[in-house]
């Protein structure tokens, strides 16, 4: 579904509604969602359903209603935009964007794809009872429906929503969809209550949804005093005091499944708050991509997925005969808390070259090599990210939230490791002075050979099955990493394998342009016969590293598992690269190092470096872009300059 599309559609339907009802909002949205159904109805031919509808929800459904929709100017738009039920969800989110105030700031819909992963991890056939206490435009109800008709089962389900136009959009959409798939006539109970402010006693086997995103200072003042009163860490995000006040509600073994922002793993006030939620629930977390929240989750915090069963969480029985830890040879520590990370961390490109420092060795300089954690990475990488820290961080050091921990281990060489990754752990190879925050943990050794031992160790399948049966939780504790077992064998041959591991990481990082080493495309240095043949031997260059390093990975597995005598039954292998994805961001790389702004830079560029087969090279960057044979080589490359956007 287009997007773009879509808002556009809500601007011209809304602007004419306007027009025809006035100021009068109640009676323009009411409109607007009639307007949507009607549209709906009419493209997926479920006629059966209008009459139950008129009677079920009278309020959308009115004489008044039905003047005002007639009258209404055809709205122009794609008419495939309404075959799938998510455009309630769209629509409702952008009829928001140009109003003011709470709901604004908090009404996003929840894609329906992580909602029925969400209901699909946490929704069994013992449940009964389920709270849905933010029910929007009603994604999480219609999952729950689906499950109950899957399971043959109706829950006990209690919905609750603050604002009455997202209570007509959920009994709307739910009704459709229980026709639409399964030819049933029903409407949702939702409940027009204040999750937060209003009193609920029953407890839920069940707790279940997306809770409205707010930071500390947006939240209204009518929430701030209870909030304080009764939910501490809430005082952080509004996400937070919904996920406190869902706890007291939730069932002995009851199952909790929301979509929460990241930031209480670090916040200094929700330490607390984190802190008892390992204590004393099983609970799993689950990093997602800020795309998938596409319109709204900027660089500030990122959305994740929380899982809590109401139990204590099972612990390792101790063995009291003394095991090897990793703790036992190295220090594992944090590192910077900045207090403010919009203003001192940058990424790479963002900094002039003149000002990024090698390692903290370098003086004069302003910014500073910086690991922040950041995502599934083995070996090497992750280490795009600088710091302000001239004169040895003299600014930040007065920064009023600042905390610089563990300083003296700057400049040493060690292990570093995402806090949390896609529920995926993967280490990465330190370099001796660079500067590492509390989400980029560090491991330190009084030897190298211990160092890439471990390296290994915590990359291997034995390492990450050690480290789920400890702790099945996505945040990677330090307590968690000193404590895993260590056992010492065939230390020569598998510190000669990981040093190669790092090596080879390296040498892939540095082939594109998202590495801060990377200087220009690898295929430019030995120009040959063609581009052509150039950029495919250095294509195949790539390749021939990546197999390498899966060869390396192999080895390094085989090893740990008869020493460990564990043999996991499943090895996480990430996503394969995207063969497409690596040409175009060859070709991306290759624009930017001639500066092409138009087609005829690149074609002289290409006449004068390979004036024996520049057609012929011209025909294969075309292709590359456009994945199939054509005939205008100039308008294709000239879009792809233009846009530099590739998919």
């Amino acid at each position: 579904m287009k997007r773009n599309v879509v808002k556009q559609f809500v601007r011209d339907l809304k602007s004419s509604l306007r027009s025809l009802c006035g100021d009068d909002e109640v009676l323009l949205y009411t409109c607007f969602n009639r307007y949507l159904t009607e549209k709906y109805i009419e493209f997926n031919c479920l006629k059966g359903i209008k009459s139950f509808l008129y009677s079920g929800i009278p309020d959308v459904f009115s004489e008044k209603t039905d003047i005002i929709v007639s009258n209404l100017k055809k709205i122009r738009t794609e008419d495939n935009i309404f075959a799938e039920i998510e455009i309630f969800d769209l629509c409702f989110q952008y009829y928001n964007f140009d109003e003011e105030g709470f709901y604004r700031k908090t009404q996003f819909y929840t894609p329906s794809k992580l909602a029925e992963g969400i209901c699909n991890k946490i929704i069994t056939q013992k449940i009964q009872n389920i709270l849905e206490p933010s029910s929007g435009s009603g994604v999480f109800l219609r999952k729950i429906y689906d499950l109950g008709k899957k399971y043959e089962k109706d829950f006990n389900v209690t919905a609750v929503e603050i604002d009455k136009r997202a209570i007509q959009f959920s009994k709307i959409t739910y009704s459709l969809n229980a026709y639409q798939k399964y030819g049933e006539k029903v409407l949702p109970d939702v409940e027009n209550k204040d999750f937060l402010l209003d009193k609920f006693t029953k407890k839920y086997d069940c707790i279940i949804g997306n809770p409205p995103f707010l930071a500390k200072r947006y939240i209204p003042k009518e929430y701030r005093d209870p909030i304080k009163q009764k939910y501490n860490a809430g005082q952080e995000n509004l996400a937070y005091s919904f996920l406190l006040k869902s706890l007291n509600l939730l069932a002995k073994d009851g199952y909790l499944g929301f979509v929460i922002p990241d930031n209480f793993l670090y916040l200094y006030n929700t330490q607390d708050f984190k802190k008892n939620i390992e204590t004393n629930y099983e609970n799993e977390l689950i990093n997602i991509s800020k795309d998938v929240f596409k319109d709204i989750y900027g660089s500030k915090f990122s959305p994740c997925l929380i899982f809590i069963r109401n139990r204590m969480p099972v612990k390792l029985k101790k063995n009291t005969k003394k095991i090897l830890t990793i703790g036992d040879i190295a220090s594992v520590v944090t590192g910077i808390q900045t207090g403010n990370n919009k203003k001192y961390i940058k990424h790479f490109q963002e900094i002039p070259l003149k000002d990024r420092a090698k390692n903290i060795f370098q003086k004069n300089k302003k910014w500073y090599p910086y690991l922040k954690g950041g995502g599934y990475k083995k070996w090497s990488g992750n280490d795009e990210f600088f710091i302000y820290y001239q004169n040895n961080g003299e600014k930040l050091r007065k920064e009023k939230k600042s905390i610089i921990r563990n300083e003296r281990f700057f400049k040493e060489q060690g292990i570093t490791y995402s806090y949390y990754s896609d529920n995926r752990f993967s280490a990465r190879y330190k370099e001796k002075g660079t500067i590492f925050d509390i989400g980029g943990s560090c491991l330190f050794f009084d030897s190298e050979d211990d160092l890439y031992y471990v390296l290994a160790l915590l990359n291997s399948s034995v390492g990450y099955e050690l480290l789920t049966q400890m702790n099945p939780t996505m945040s990677f504790q330090t307590s968690t990493i000193k404590n895993l077992p260590l056992i010492i064998k065939n230390k020569k041959e598998i510190v000669k394998l990981s040093k190669k591991a790092v090596k080879v990481s390296k040498m892939t990082d540095k082939f594109f342009s998202v590495s801060k080493n990377f200087v220009n495309p690898d295929f430019i240095n030995k120009i040959q016969t063609s581009f052509k043949q150039d950029f495919l031997n250095s294509e195949k260059k790539f390749w021939n590293l990546k197999n390498k390093l899966i060869k390396l990975e192999n080895e390094i597995n085989k090893n740990f598992e008869e020493i460990y005598n564990i043999f996991p039954k499943y090895i996480y292998y990430p996503k394969p690269v995207n063969e497409k994805k690596v040409r175009k961001q060859m070709l991306k790389d290759f624009f930017d190092y001639i500066k092409a702004e138009k087609y005829e830079d690149v074609k002289k560029y290409i006449f004068e470096k390979y004036p024996l087969s520049a057609n012929e090279d011209l025909q294969f960057i075309a292709k590359i872009i456009n994945g199939k044979t054509f005939n205008n080589v100039k308008g294709t490359i000239e879009r792809a300059i233009i846009s530099m956007n590739y998919k």
